[in-house]
Formats: C-alpha cells, sequence, structure tokens
C-alpha cells in the first residue's frame, strides 16, 4: 500500500498543464468589460422548457429516462440517489443514507448493486463526491477511516484497481489519464497539497504553493479555485499564472466551468431577514471563465449545498435547483443571455428533491 507521507514521493512536477482559454504570455490593452445582464428568476413568469438534454432521473418515481426509454429501479431504494452519472453503458450514483451511504451501479434494465460502502468503523465516511473517468468504465473515490483515508481506482462492478493511502483526501477531477486530489486535509502532517496520480503508479505531490488547500479544478480549462470566503473571496487561478486572484470578495461556492471552457459558475448569498426560515436569496453568476468578470447573473432563492446541481447542461445552459415561495424544489434552466425555463413542478414538501435530477 502506497503512502504520501512517504518524502521520497515528493517532488516538483513541470506544468504541462494548458492555459485558460484566451490566456496569452502577452498583455493587451483591452476595453472594460460590458455590465452584466441582471435576472431575476420568477417561476410564475417563467415559460415551461423542455426535459433536460440527455438522461435524467424522476426521484419519485425511482425511473431513469435515457433515449426514449423509461427505466425503472428495481428493487425500489429508500434513500435519495444524489450526484448520477452515466458509466459502463448503465449508471453509477451515491445512495444516501444514515450510517448506509455507498455508490451503486444501475443497469440498464433498472437492476443495480453496490460497488463499495461508508466503511464499518468509527469516523468511517465515504465521499459522495466521486469521479467516473473519461471512458465511463472505472470510477474514483475517497474513503475516510479514523487512522488514514484512501484514494482508490474501482472497475464499475466494484472491482478495486489500486489505491493509495493518506491522511485526508478529496478528488477533483480526472484527465489525460490521471487522478488529480488534494492530499492531507487534516491532521499534524504537511499542509494540504495537489497530487496528480496515474493508478498502477506512485502519485506525485506538486510542491507550489499556491496549489495547496484546493477545493476544485478542472484540467480541461487548466482552472483552479479555492474558497476563501471568509478572508478575500473566492478565487481562481489559470494554473500557469503566477498569482491568485480574487473573482468576489464575497464568493461562496465555485460550481465549475462549462463545456468549451468559455463561461465559469459561482454562487454568493444574499441575505435576508434573518428571522425568515431560509433567509437568503443566492446569486447564480455566470463568469468569463479567463477573468472572472462577471456576464449574466441571475438572483434567486437558490437551493444551498446541494449535491444535485446547480450543473453545466451545454456551454451555454445550466440546471439548477430554487425554491419556490412555499421553499418546495424546483429546477430550472438557465441560459447564459438571460433566460428562464421551468422543468419541474414543485416537490410535494420542503428538503425533498426535485421532480426532475438531471444526470451528467
Amino acid at each position: 500500500m502506497r503512502s504520501l507521507v512517504s518524502e521520497a514521493l515528493v517532488g516538483a512536477l513541470s506544468l504541462t498543464l494548458p492555459l485558460a482559454p484566451g490566456t496569452s504570455g502577452a498583455t493587451e490593452a483591452t476595453p472594460p468589460p460590458p455590465a452584466p445582464e441582471r435576472v431575476t428568476i420568477d417561476l410564475a413568469g417563467a415559460p415551461r422548457g423542455p426535459a433536460p438534454r440527455g438522461d435524467w432521473f424522476d426521484p419519485r418515481r425511482q425511473a431513469i429516462h435515457s433515449d426514449g426509454r423509461t427505466v425503472a429501479l428495481e428493487p425500489r431504494l429508500r434513500v435519495p440517489l444524489v450526484g448520477i452519472q452515466r458509466a459502463d453503458g448503465g449508471w453509477v450514483s451515491a445512495a444516501y443514507g444514515v450510517n448506509n451511504t455507498r455508490i451503486i451501479r444501475i443497469r440498464r434494465d433498472g437492476s443495480w448493486s453496490t460497488v463499495v460502502r461508508e466503511p464499518d468503523e468509527p469516523g468511517g465516511e465515504l465521499d459522495l463526491d466521486f469521479l467516473v473517468s473519461p471512458g465511463g468504465g472505472r470510477l474514483a473515490y475517497a474513503s475516510d477511516g479514523d487512522d488514514a483515508s484512501h484514494v482508490v481506482v474501482a472497475r464499475v462492478d466494484g472491482t478495486e484497481v489500486d489505491r493509495f493511502a493518506t491522511q485526508g483526501a478529496e478528488v477533483l477531477d480526472w484527465a489525460e489519464g490521471r487522478v488529480w486530489v488534494t492530499v492531507n486535509r487534516y491532521g499534524g502532517g504537511a499542509p494540504p497539497r495537489l497530487a496528480e496520480w496515474r493508478p498502477g503508479s506512485e502519485p506525485t505531490v506538486r510542491t507550489e504553493r499556491r496549489l495547496g488547500r484546493l477545493d476544485g479544478l478542472d484540467v480541461r480549462s487548466g482552472v483552479a479555485w479555492r474558497d476563501d470566503s471568509g478572508r478575500r473571496g473566492l478565487k481562481a487561478i489559470p494554473l500557469r499564472s503566477d498569482d491568485w486572484s480574487a473573482w468576489t470578495r464575497s464568493g461562496y461556492r465555485f460550481d465549475g466551468v462549462s463545456p468549451g471552457g468559455r463561461y465559469a459558475l459561482t454562487y454568493t448569498d444574499t441575505p435576508e431577514s434573518p428571522e425568515e426560515e431560509y433567509g437568503f436569496r443566492g446569486r447564480l453568476v455566470v463568469r468569463d471563465a479567463r477573468t472572472g468578470s462577471p456576464v449574466t447573473v441571475f438572483t434567486g432563492r437558490h437551493q444551498v449545498g446541494a449535491v444535485d446541481g446547480p450543473v453545466w447542461e451545454s456551454r451555454r445552459t445550466i440546471l439548477a435547483v430554487v425554491h419556490d415561495e412555499d421553499l418546495r424544489l424546483v429546477l430550472v434552466r438557465l441560459h447564459v443571455g438571460g433566460r428562464v425555463e421551468v422543468l419541474s413542478r414543485a416537490g410535494t414538501g420542503r428538503g425533498e428533491q426535485p421532480g426532475v435530477v438531471p444526470i451528467t
């Protein structure tokens, strides 16, 4: 079993990742960006939109809709499914339950089986933010215990391919045949660092200080990010730049880069009356991925901390979950240009999943 505590594994790596789209070494005088479009999400006035492109999940009926077919899960699961992704001709998902969190494989006939369970030990935890390999045949996930964490790569049927041990880990991205993870996120050892790992070989820890404590990474576009909202705001960095830059001083969360790498998505709370339950109207902001400049600002009662969203549906559309006036959940489509479409009816009670869950 490999461990990242060995000094022999620590080393610098030449930066081979691409610049963020449109970035170059030359500096040119550019006009100031235009003022962002500002949209208040009006569920009553928004038109009904078509179902999400690609596959989607109906949590009430426990059914996946794919290629014009409806695949009912058999037997039904009594716990929420989160983070559903396509893999190996079917799908994989985290099934979240108290002391029973697991990753499951769902086949095209609706049957399912458990790939990995939450460790049965004190402090055992399975990270719900697992990754699927670009080819869809493997999974990467982090599993925590009292004494150590493990980053594991396994086939979709659960057969383990490789693993390494560390003090703490969070999987970030899978690109160019490598799994990118933040390691040593807690404990008394070295400060957090970004590591890249090609299963079957030793992980390499990158020693640049600016790449420590990452909260997210998109290798394809060359952008990493870190949430310092309690200090200097949400930060993002093209990996070949010299310094971190604060995109917003009140930033709360970075929600990823669009396909093609032109836009990025961030979320910011806007507090209302402290007496109001769930008293937050937030701003979901589409930004230029090169500069962080706002392009479109969507203000609404956004779902905070949801595993299922918001997600990029296409290069110019986003699927997001919002609360209606009764705090029931509704799935909407947000267009970069500012248009809003409602995709699902409201749930029947607070805290439920919306009527439609996108599958990435």
